[in-house]
């Protein structure tokens, strides 16, 4: 493979008052469009970028970016990322998430020039069928509880409390899915606090593509046109015998389509119809 020469970031993270003078930068550049300096933080926050600077990624939980860390990371520095880290993460391959701890990438809360940057990179972010990405997400939070992680658990509480989610019952059921909507569903009302958890809300949250506007967009069911798409635009190419990796799949004992019903799918549309605008899909043609 051809590649640039290795480099990563040395200069240490900003400081909470740089970081802050950063994002009320960001407010200004784009007036009205975060309601406030926590939740501008949070969209740079997402996106990731090689100390080369030629591309900057939004991330978008559950669909996709586990995978799509490690084959940048190959196509940065021309190796397969091969670092095992034990840790307790929900995430069964968490490796690639630390990432910018190690300064390898960095995200753009960590870069004063952040707006420059994402100007002149290539753009590049990954989307999901917001059918198989709801139901992906529901299956995320039933594993949270059987493994009784800190994760998610606050949604976990509010399920409890509000829609009456039974952690003894409902996971992994259609039931339990119509519950986990309809959560979703009051969180999303008018009046109620933003859902701020990046692998329950919807895609359009996470990537604020009417801001970040992607030149390339990766489709989590067949991501391998994406990477090559990426490679070219940047002059490279893989080697013959590359295959995507597969990262943090999950495979549950039942099948998927089990949890679609009318009341679920009528949910979906309702809550993740942002989604369907962006990508124009229709809640009905996700095929399992």
């Amino acid at each position: 493979m051809t590649q640039p020469t290795p480099r990563i970031f040395h200069s240490a993270d900003l400081r909470p008052p740089q970081r802050k003078a950063l994002t009320e930068r960001v407010m200004e550049h784009y007036p009205g469009q975060f309601a406030s300096l926590e939740e501008a933080g949070d969209y740079l926050h997402h996106i990731f970028v090689p100390a080369s600077l030629r591309w900057a990624c939004s991330g978008n939980s559950k669909a996709g970016t586990t995978t799509v860390k490690r084959a940048l990371f190959q196509l940065e520095f021309g190796v397969p990322l091969s670092v095992e880290v034990q840790a307790d993460e929900l995430n069964d391959d968490h490796v690639p998430h630390l990432l910018p701890r190690a300064g390898v990438f960095r995200t753009l809360s960590n870069l004063p020039s952040a707006l420059q940057v994402l100007g002149k990179a290539l753009r590049l972010t990954m989307a999901r069928h917001p059918t198989a990405r709801a139901i992906s997400s529901f299956l995320y939070i039933c594993h949270s509880q059987t493994r009784a992680h800190s994760l998610l658990s606050d949604d976990r509480f509010r399920m409890n409390a509000l829609v009456g989610f039974d952690w003894t019952r409902d996971p992994g059921t259609a039931r339990g899915f119509e519950k986990f909507l309809s959560y979703l569903q009051l969180n999303g009302a008018p009046g109620s606090e933003r859902l701020n958890d990046p692998h329950l809300r919807p895609q359009v949250q996470n990537v604020r593509p009417e801001l970040f506007k992607p030149d390339l967009i990766g489709r989590t069911e067949d991501l391998a046109p994406f990477f090559r798409q990426i490679a070219e635009r940047l002059g490279q190419s893989w080697p013959a015998d590359w295959q995507p990796p597969q990262s943090n799949r999950q495979t549950p004992p039942f099948d998927r389509a089990s949890l679609l019903t009318p009341t679920t799918l009528r949910l979906i549309e309702t809550v993740f119809e942002p989604d369907f605008a962006w990508l124009g899909e229709d809640p009905q043609s996700w095929k399992p």
